[in-house]
C-alpha cells in the first residue's frame, strides 16, 4: 500500500512539473506572439531632417504600447522629413512627419560638386544653399547665380552612396567617402538652366549660415 501511495505521489509530482512547464511555455509563447514591429528613432532627429536607414530602426513591443499613427516598416518613413524633434528610442508617428504634397512644377536634380566647390563651410543634408556656375571657357569670368535658397536633399559620393554624416570632412576621414553630388529640389526652369550649362563649366555652392 505504501509503495502504491509513493508511486502515486511521484506521478502527481511529475504531472505537476509538466503542467507548470506547459503553462509557462504557453505564457512565454503568448508574450512573443503579442509583440509587433514598430519604427523608432535610432538617434536623436532634429526638426527638418530627412529620415534615412541610419536614423531609424525597428523594435518589437506589445500591441498595447504601440502609438496611434506608428509605422511597422521603416520603408514607410525613410525619405520623409520630420516636422519636430524626435528623440532616440521614440516611436515615429505620422504626425511627426511633413505631409507629402506632389508639386508638378518641382524637380529633383543632381549637381556635381567637391569639397573645393562647397564654398562657405561643409554642406550637409537639409542645408540651404545658393548654387553658382562658372564657365570653364573663361577663367576670368565671375560665377553666375543659378539657384537661390535651394534645400539640399541628399549628398552622395562618386559611387552613388548616401553620405549621412553631419560633417563632410569627418565623413571623409572616417569612411573615405568623398562628396561628389548634391541632390536638390528646384523648379522646372531652374532645373533646365542647370542641365543647359552643366557640361560647360562647374558649379560651386555657398551655404546659408545657421
Amino acid at each position: 500500500m505504501r509503495k502504491i501511495l509513493l508511486i502515486i505521489g511521484i506521478l502527481l509530482i511529475i504531472l505537476g512539473v509538466f503542467t507548470f512547464l506547459f503553462k509557462n511555455n504557453a505564457i512565454i509563447n503568448k508574450i512573443q506572439i503579442s509583440n509587433f514591429p514598430v519604427v523608432v528613432a535610432k538617434t536623436d532627429i532634429s526638426q527638418g531632417t530627412v529620415l534615412t536607414s541610419d536614423s531609424v530602426t525597428v523594435i518589437n513591443i506589445p500591441r498595447a504600447y504601440i502609438l496611434k499613427g506608428a509605422f511597422p516598416n521603416p520603408n514607410l518613413v525613410i525619405g520623409q522629413t520630420s516636422n519636430t524633434n524626435i528623440y532616440s528610442g521614440e516611436q515615429i508617428i505620422d504626425k511627426m512627419l511633413e505631409k507629402k504634397e506632389n508639386n508638378p512644377d518641382e524637380r529633383i536634380i543632381s549637381v556635381k560638386i567637391n569639397l573645393d566647390t562647397a564654398v562657405g563651410g561643409d554642406i550637409k543634408q537639409n542645408d540651404k544653399i545658393d548654387l553658382y556656375f562658372k564657365d570653364k571657357s573663361n577663367a576670368d569670368s565671375t560665377g553666375v547665380l543659378i539657384a537661390k535658397g535651394v534645400r539640399v536633399i541628399e549628398i552622395r559620393d562618386g559611387n552613388g552612396n548616401l553620405i549621412t554624416s553631419r560633417n563632410l570632412q569627418a565623413t571623409t576621414v572616417a569612411t573615405n567617402q568623398i562628396p561628389a553630388y548634391v541632390i536638390l529640389k528646384t523648379d522646372i526652369d531652374t532645373a533646365n538652366r542647370i542641365y543647359g550649362v552643366m557640361n560647360n563649366g562647374y558649379f560651386y555652392i555657398l551655404k546659408y549660415t545657421d
